[in-house]
């Protein structure tokens, strides 16, 4: 048998490791590894308290659905590796990095009121770092509460619409001087579309704010000096007005303006006769050219007494300017005329403090029902 060949090489077959040697826990940590892995980057995205949990569509660019716009923080290490430490807070947009606790600010509307009054602010505008904010006013929200369940659930009167409360300056004590912008009062107006007088006179103003109430009393037509003048029912016809004063009366009791009665009580609107608007004697050399002058210079409603005239005024032009000057004179002259009575009716309540506060405050109309004519806040 012929000997094999010396020089034959020799392939070893490849190894097969044992199962001896294969170890599934070693898989298994791996699985495991990459679990802890997932779920801290789930809580470091926010966990259960994400935004997105349960929003899954993407909000489209320029939209908010009514969330407050907060500006983008600049990337921080301490905010990615904790972010619960910013929780409970927001920055203002545009801001300087100032944060704020994150609260719900209920919103207010605003309620219209008629011309003169002044609207509730139930939200006062504040700024920070550049950006805005709203404040909560609870007075404020309290006033524009009572304010519409009052509107809503107090009965109306018949002359509901026909007057109306167009202007009022609160907060003031009042003084005897009409218009004087110290004074605390009411204008009332009544529409001149009414179709028939309306009685003002036991109506009541008062506040549900402060529970101060007072009646609307009685006037003088027309005002006699040195006589027993008798007080009457006010009555507003169609475009009428009626101030009404927390003040004391400058006459001692409430009136109805008259072309007169300027010549009594300071600021009220006139048209007393001058001197000039009377026949002058015939004569035409009774009065001199000074005289004359003197004459068209005197202001209307302006009593001119003889011994306050200057001297070198002679003595015909002096007696006849003292004469035709004063209050008693124009009633005397005027007071039968047409258009004599203003529609203007000036009521004083003679109280010596305000019945209304400036801000935050209602002032309501009843009429003798206690039913509500009108009501406004400011």
């Amino acid at each position: 048998m012929p000997d094999a060949p010396k020089n034959n090489s020799f392939s070893p077959r490849p190894k097969i490791s044992s199962s001896k040697n294969h170890n599934p826990l070693n898989e298994l940590k791996w699985f495991f590894a990459i679990f802890l892995i997932i779920g801290l980057l789930w809580f470091l995205a926010g966990g259960l308290n994400s935004d997105k949990k349960e929003d899954p569509l993407i909000t489209p660019a320029g939209e908010t659905y009514g969330q407050e716009e907060i500006a983008k923080e600049d990337f921080s290490w301490k905010s990615f590796f904790f972010p619960w430490a910013n929780q409970g807070t927001s920055t203002f947009s545009g801001g300087t990095g100032l944060t704020a606790p994150s609260l719900s600010v209920p919103s207010m509307s605003v309620q219209s009121m008629p011309v003169g009054s002044i609207s509730p602010q139930g939200m006062g505008v504040g700024s920070i770092g550049g950006g805005s904010y709203n404040l909560y006013d609870p007075a404020t929200e309290r006033v524009t509460d009572e304010l519409n369940n009052i509107e809503y659930s107090a009965p109306k009167s018949d002359l509901y619409g026909q007057l109306t409360i167009k202007k009022l300056k609160a907060g003031a004590k009042g003084y005897d001087i009409v218009g004087s912008p110290n004074g605390e009062y009411v204008q009332i107006y009544a529409n001149k579309d009414n179709t028939k007088t309306v009685r003002l006179t036991g109506m009541t103003l008062k506040s549900p704010i402060t529970l101060r109430a007072t009646k609307i009393g009685q006037a003088v037509k027309v005002y006699y000096p040195g006589q027993k003048n008798t007080e009457e029912d006010i009555y507003l016809n169609p475009g009428d007005y009626a101030y009404i004063y927390t003040a004391k009366s400058p006459i001692f009791m409430s009136f109805q303006l008259n072309r007169c009665l300027a010549y009594l009580v300071n600021g009220v609107p006139s048209s007393c006769p001058v001197p000039l608007n009377y026949s002058l004697p015939t004569d035409a050399n009774k009065f001199s050219d000074k005289c004359l002058d003197y004459m068209g210079e005197i202001s209307s409603c302006r009593d001119y007494s003889y011994g306050e005239l200057p001297t070198t005024l002679e003595h015909e032009c002096r007696v006849f300017i003292d004469e035709h000057t004063g209050y008693n004179r124009c009633l005397q002259d005027v007071g039968s005329k047409p258009g004599f009575l203003g529609n203007i009716w000036y009521i004083y309540l003679n109280r010596s403090e305000s019945l209304w506060k400036s801000n935050r405050d209602i002032t309501e109309l009843r009429d003798q029902s206690n039913k509500l004519v009108d009501i406004v806040s400011r």
